[in-house]
């Protein structure tokens, strides 16, 4: 007799469903897959894992699907995935022992961790939830709702245990929703419920959740705010439906609600991290930085907690406590130029998250602007002691990208060593920072070819002469432009530079390499730009709030206050340049008049208890 069952419904999953019957195959005893009426290689895929793949009518009801599916399950286990689930076989065995202790002649329920990857792939997103996935095969259990279906049991009594083996769900990312076009489905299923009189408070949160996706944030408020009832305190759900409140109110300007609700929050779970991130993320974007920067502080020592952790510390998602409030305070530490504990921060959060390519080329931008090169191969190796490929191959292009030609000779050679097959532009890129006309000259192919990117061909065109390519005005266009300059700049190529700014000169150029310059922290350059722009009236809002802030840090408060004017001027909409005007001015006439223009710009501050 079977042990475990794998349990599917599927349509049209030809794209997912071989990853995830090849992460649990090895898992499970047998495979009950019911298709609902597939029209791509979906079935023929099924095939190769069982036998045991069933026709069903749709009829607008996932639990009717589902139930038809465990009808046909032998095993004394159920477990249920969607296909663009996933698991981690290594965590197999250690379930298996799990339920192997459980009797199955029960009716019990166990409940596992989700993590959702949310947003675009490759964001880092991730949403924790909790779910019922695996129940005892029992005619007894059943699922009901249409949409989003839940397990009961005839009885009445349903056991539940908690089991920490995930299930990694990609159904949330954006290309895979409007690659399914998941909304319309699913709006058809609520629509049919709500004519019928028949959502509960679940009901109107996953309808909420519908809403978020869609971007229609008014609509799902009010879902959330229906779902949000004092009978629902004890659900798993109700902290996620909340924080989603939250993030609605914030996406609708209601800033003094989206607080008020952080606050309630706090108060109902005073330890977890999640509303202490939220509350954070809020004060940083309304500028509000030194409150952010306190709170933000909270929720990383509430995160590093171990024993704390294992209380339900974290509610939401497992990002709130560690990777989301270290990223949200280096940028609060960069732009109150605190850069020693900008440092501190990145490293934490490198440690959290090795692959943010953009981490580790803020943190290596700090370190080489204090002149700090010599320690920093050691500091890599810290970072990343057995170095994947992937990893070496982004290491390397960071240290072409900033200029480090002994960091890059370095790793050029642990790569050669390791047999790290190199991409052309990284090795063309290489050639000019080292000035190797024979290396460049060896790789540089005659023509611009669809293995190697166009900026490299760019490139080939600036060092060796020729025609330079026509590139459009667009803001990408420019902002490519603007990173060939800098990675020229860093090679110390500066006739390329020279030559680049005298085809393409424009004040949209010289105000993107201004900023740019800016960033890097080179300050003197930055400002070399800004008066070039300031001359031709040409400055943009960033370059004067650049200027501004750079006054105001180095003790000149009132000539920073004039360009931080001018920059609201030109950017009326931009909070937190009225928030940081307020903290400088002295004058209470000012104050008062600052915050009657922002109040009536953003109607949802008033009374806000920290302006």
């Amino acid at each position: 007799m079977p042990f475990l069952s794998l349990c599917m419904i599927v349509k049209d999953e030809a794209k997912h469903l071989d990853k995830c019957l090849q992460s649990v195959s090895n898992c499970v005893d047998e495979i009950i897959i019911v298709d609902t009426g597939s029209t791509d290689s979906t079935k023929e895929i099924a095939t190769r894992y069982t036998p045991y793949v069933i026709d069903f009518a749709w009829k607008q009801d996932f639990a009717a699907a589902r139930n038809a599916s465990i009808l046909h399950a032998k095993g004394k286990w159920i477990l249920y995935l969607d296909a663009d689930e996933f698991i981690n076989p290594e965590f197999a065995t250690d379930l298996l022992r799990f339920l192997e202790k459980l009797p199955s002649d029960v009716p019990t329920g166990v409940i596992v961790p989700i993590y959702n990857y949310v947003g675009e792939s490759n964001s880092g997103k991730i949403s924790e939830s909790k779910a019922m996935r695996i129940f005892s095969n029992n005619r007894q259990i059943y699922f009901v709702r249409p949409i989003h279906e839940q397990l009961l049991c005839t009885d009445g009594v349903l056991q539940e245990v908690e089991f920490s083996f995930p299930i990694y769900h990609t159904g949330y990312l954006q290309e895979v929703i409007e690659a399914k076009d998941k909304s319309s489905r699913n709006m058809a299923i609520f629509d049919l419920m709500s004519r019928q009189g028949n959502l509960s408070c679940y009901d109107w949160f996953t309808l909420g959740n519908e809403y978020t996706v869609q971007g229609l944030y008014q609509k799902a408020l009010e879902c959330y705010e229906q779902a949000h009832q004092p009978s629902e305190m004890q659900k798993s759900w109700l902290p996620l439906c909340i924080g989603n409140m939250i993030n609605c109110c914030i996406n609708l300007e209601k800033y003094l609600e989206a607080y008020q609700h952080v606050l309630t929050a706090q108060k109902t779970w005073h330890d977890a991290c999640d509303f202490y991130w939220l509350q954070g993320y809020l004060l940083a974007r309304l500028g509000l930085d030194s409150f952010a920067i306190e709170t933000l502080r909270t929720c990383i020592r509430l995160g590093d907690n171990s024993e704390q952790l294992e209380s339900n510390k974290v509610l939401i998602s497992p990002n709130n406590a560690s990777s989301l409030p270290l990223q949200q305070l280096s940028v609060l530490h960069i732009r109150n130029f605190d850069f020693q504990e900008a440092v501190t921060t990145l490293s934490k959060l490198l440690y959290v998250a090795p692959n943010n390519k953009m981490v580790l080329k803020q943190l290596l931008q700090i370190l080489l602007s204090f002149g700090e090169s010599e320690g920093l191969e050691s500091l890599l190796r810290s970072f990343y002691p057995l170095p994947q490929s992937y990893q070496l191959i982004m290491i390397l292009e960071l240290c072409i990208e900033l200029g480090s030609k002994p960091l890059s000779t370095s790793y050029l050679n642990i790569c050669t060593e390791q047999c790290v097959e190199l991409p052309a532009r990284l090795e063309l890129q290489y050639a000019i920072l080292h000035e190797d006309a024979l290396l460049f000259g060896r790789l540089k192919p005659n023509q611009p070819t669809a293995e190697l990117d166009i900026d490299i061909a760019f490139m080939s065109f600036l060092l060796w002469g020729g025609n330079l390519p026509e590139v459009g005005k667009q803001p990408r266009d420019i902002d490519w432009l603007a990173q060939t300059y800098m990675r020229f700049f860093y090679a110390e190529q500066f006739a390329c530079c020279d030559r680049l700014i005298e085809q393409y000169h424009s004040s949209s150029l010289l105000n993107v390499l201004g900023n740019n310059f800016f960033k890097d922290r080179q300050y003197e350059l930055a400002m070399d730009y800004y008066s070039t722009l300031l001359n031709q009236n040409a400055l943009s809002a960033e370059g004067y709030e650049n200027v501004g802030r750079l006054y105001i840090a180095q003790g000149d408060v009132s000539e920073g206050i004039t360009y931080i004017r001018q920059a609201i001027e030109l950017s009326p909409m931009n909070i937190t340049l009225y928030t940081y005007l307020l903290q400088h001015l002295t004058e209470t006439s000012e104050q008062e008049n600052i915050k009657l223009t922002l109040m009536d710009k953003y109607p949802g501050l008033n009374h806000f208890p920290l302006l």
